[in-house]
């Protein structure tokens, strides 16, 4: 450096020279020790920024013509890098230009790694070498990447030069790899320069500069506003996820948080979505999976009740990733557009598309009982039970038995009401039908006056629900049972014909004994009249309005609940006047006969004459006659949804219901010595079961079938014969006590009367002992 100063001072001091002295230093240091060196005087000192007006391009032809025309001496700083960000081309040209000039004074052009452009000059012309100075360095500058910043955007590093012409000096005092300008100017400027140049002109590009996870997003135009939105977010904020959190909790568990995804704005679900992408969710599959096939926040939604389709339901995996899925939904109030695209979409799946449904909203339980009655063929009843169980709790209950100590009952509504939800008459159940509506088994049943009669009315409140069938049973029973109620059963036959009119006898009795009445809820009744939306059989082939008729039910219960709750009522009932027919309305079959009627009940009833005394599948009383089968008489107004007025066992079977609060602790005990039910070829195996409470009725349930006890005189014990296993193993029965189950899995051993173990044992080659019998 010594020997550059000396040859600068020697230039500045000869009068004869009449040319610029170039002078190439290699780094920022040199550099500064020249400027801080003839920063003194009289010297002036010139940056190419001083040519060139706020954020534009310096005037290099300005500068040329202050050298040429300088009254004093002159050092020129950043140039020959001004040059550079142009064309290589245009610093040559420039270069060789000062070469050739004639000046009136002394201007020392400092040239920044200069030394190969130089060195072609003197190739040129030799003569030019005496004009060079070249400062030897083994420290090469730093060669930064530099990256345009558009001025709108906020951004937060040391290293931002405000201005495009102060480029060039940013440049020669690198001593960092990184330089920001903000500037209007596009980096296309100096597109033929000798420095690659990145360009920050969006919001995004500045966020995954500072924030190199959002590094795998592409910027949208559209989507501006959004970046625009998490930059202003990211003002003091050192990491992505210091934001997300401030904002979300937490980054890798989102099930709780998209509970509130439509109480967050727009630009808040937006930021949700982005934090899911950057760190997805450590354990929700159906999430990872949303957002996976998601492209923009608004999306996510329908791609999240979608997710599950991605699975199929015989894999091992579908049963979590259902639950999930499932869960998840609980937590959201999906709109009902996306829930309606997702039932039209689900239909890709065909016969499967069950499997693909939940019970939260009414369009898929609607959409459920489309599926079963389209494709009811292929769905046995040990595979439509288990997806009822997993996706349609109701729906199982619903079709689930209730049992009636009965055999006729317990076979009949058995089928019934897995033919009602499936929307077909099985033949061989009509057969049955047709049978008993000539051999009327159900006039043996208790009428429902003595029932009410012999029931305890007092300090109670009684529901009349209208049309309110004995197929419910199970279905309120496992109400009751949620709700911690206990509901006692018993059903009898209502008065013929099977009409309001002729059926509400048992209302005064409860008055009679000064119980509160909350009479006509006629919700149900009224659906199977009046064909609400698309329950017309006409516009709907399907059983859609079961799904009213459950809800409607549970309101009741749940309304139960609240009375008992307030301990004003003892106990509740909930009594109905008949039931009624879906399959009567399924079969469509009209008899021929001619018949007087009045056009209501869906022909199920009419005045007697001489031709409908003639029909055996029919109960001829009060000079009418009452139809026991599916037939309904020819002119009369079909029914659209389901009918009443006959005698099948859905119309005239009744349900008697005492409800009181479940304040019993229930305890029992297998009394078999070690728990052990000792059978063999000619014993039966008998389970004996004692009960902590006196009882009056006590069942089982093992291995699917339910038995009825036999009660010793203490009322507390029962015994229970039981079907023959094939071979000794372990068991477990359900207790029910009046058809309530409030004990599961009650465990015992079936153990076979013989061969216990042996007893033999050796005493040198001679064998003694034998077998021990039990």
């Amino acid at each position: 450096m010594n020997d550059c100063i000396e040859r600068i001072n020697n230039y500045l001091q000869d009068e004869n020279t009449t040319y610029p002295l170039f002078v190439n230093v290699e780094n920022a240091t040199q550099k500064m020790e020249i400027l801080d060196y003839y920063r003194v005087g009289d010297n002036k000192i010139v940056h190419i920024a001083d040519f060139a007006k706020k954020d534009s391009l310096p005037n290099v032809m300005g500068v040329i013509d202050d050298i040429k025309h300088a009254s004093g001496n002159m050092f020129v700083f950043e140039l020959t890098t001004y040059l550079k960000l142009i064309s290589g081309s245009e610093l040559q040209k420039t270069m060789q230009t000062l070469c050739n000039m004639s000046i009136a004074k002394k201007a020392v052009i400092v040239c920044f790694h200069c030394g190969d452009i130089l060195k072609k000059i003197i190739q040129k012309d030799l003569r030019v070498a005496k004009r060079i100075v070249a400062v030897d360095s083994t420290v090469d500058s730093v060669k930064p990447h530099i990256t345009f910043v558009a001025p709108e955007f906020s951004f937060d590093s040391a290293n931002v030069v405000e201005g495009v012409e102060f480029l060039p000096v940013a440049i020669e005092s690198a001593v960092q790899s990184e330089i920001y300008i903000r500037t209007a100017k596009k980096a296309a400027v100096f597109a033929n320069g000798q420095y690659a140049i990145a360009t920050m002109d969006t919001p995004l590009r500045i966020l995954q500069n500072k924030y190199p996870e959002l590094e795998g997003f592409k910027y949208d135009e559209a989507e501006g506003f959004y970046w625009k939105y998490l930059l202003n977010l990211s003002e003091n904020k050192a990491s992505f996820r210091a934001i997300v959190i401030a904002h979300f909790s937490n980054t890798n568990n989102y099930e709780y948080t998209l509970q509130e995804w439509y109480t967050y704005e727009d630009r808040m679900q937006w930021l949700l979505f982005i934090a899911m992408k950057v760190f997805p969710d450590a354990k929700n599959q159906i999430i990872q999976d949303a957002v996976s096939f998601s492209n923009k926040h608004t999306e996510v939604m329908r791609n999240l009740i979608r997710a599950i389709l991605n699975y199929p339901q015989n894999g091992k995996a579908f049963s979590q990733i259902y639950k999930q899925w499932k869960s998840l939904r609980y937590r959201l109030n999906i709109p009902e557009e996306e829930v309606a695209d997702y039932c039209e979409f689900v239909d890709q799946k065909g016969k499967d598309a069950l499997y693909y449904l939940s019970d939260l909203t009414k369009m898929e339980k609607e959409k459920a009982i489309k599926i079963i009655g389209t494709y009811q063929a292929d769905y046995d009843d040990e595979t439509l039970l288990k997806v009822l169980r997993s996706n349609f709790l109701d729906f199982y209950n619903y079709v689930s038995p209730f049992y009636f100590g009965n055999d006729l009952l317990d076979y009949y509504f058995s089928q019934y009401t897995m033919q009602k939800l499936r929307n077909v008459i099985y033949p061989e159940f009509e057969k049955f039908v047709n049978t008993e509506a000539e051999e009327q088994h159900f006039v043996e049943l208790p009428a429902r006056t003595e029932i009410v009669s012999d029931a305890d009315k007092h300090n109670s409140i009684l529901y009349f629900v209208d049309a309110l069938g004995v197929e419910f049973l199970n279905y309120i029973l496992q109400k009751c049972a949620a709700k911690g109620l206990f509901a006692e059963a018993k059903v009898g036959k209502c008065n013929l014909p099977s009409i309001t009119s002729a059926n509400k006898e048992f209302v005064d009795a409860f008055k009679a004994c000064d119980a509160e009445i909350v009479d006509f809820i006629k919700k149900i009744d009224k659906d199977k009249h009046e064909a609400i939306g698309d329950y017309n059989f006409e516009k709907s082939e399907y059983p859609i309005h079961l799904i009213d008729e459950l809800a409607e039910i549970e309101k009741v219960v749940a309304n139960i609940y609240t009375k008992l709750s307030s301990n004003k009522y003892d106990q509740a009932y909930i009594i109905s006047d008949h039931g009624a027919s879906r399959l009567a309305v399924i079969k469509k079959s009209v008899l021929p006969i001619e018949s007087k009627r009045t056009g209501t009940h869906g022909g199920r009833v009419c005045e007697d004459n001489e031709s409908t005394k003639k029909l055996s599948h029919a109960i001829h009383e009060g000079g009418l006659c009452i139809l026991a089968s599916y037939d309904r008489f020819d002119g009369s107004r079909p029914s659209a949804v389901e009918t009443h007025g006959g005698a099948t066992l859905e119309e005239v079977v009744v349900p008697v219901i005492r409800i009181t609060m479940n304040n019993i602790v229930w305890e029992f005990k297998v009394m078999n010595d070690g728990r052990k039910v000792i059978f063999s070829y000619k014993k039966q195996p008998v389970l004996v079961i004692w009960s902590k409470n006196e009882l009056n009725n006590l069942s089982v349930k093992v291995n699917g079938k339910m038995y009825a006890g036999k009660q010793d005189a203490d009322k507390k014990t029962f015994r229970f014969e039981l079907d023959k296993p094939e071979k000794a193993c372990d068991c477990s029965a359900d207790i029910y006590v009046s058809s309530n189950c409030v004990k599961t899995g009650v465990k015992f051993k079936f153990e076979r009367e013989g061969v216990k173990k042996s007893q033999k044992f050796e005493l040198g080659n001679m064998m003694f002992g034998g077998e021990k019998k039990l």
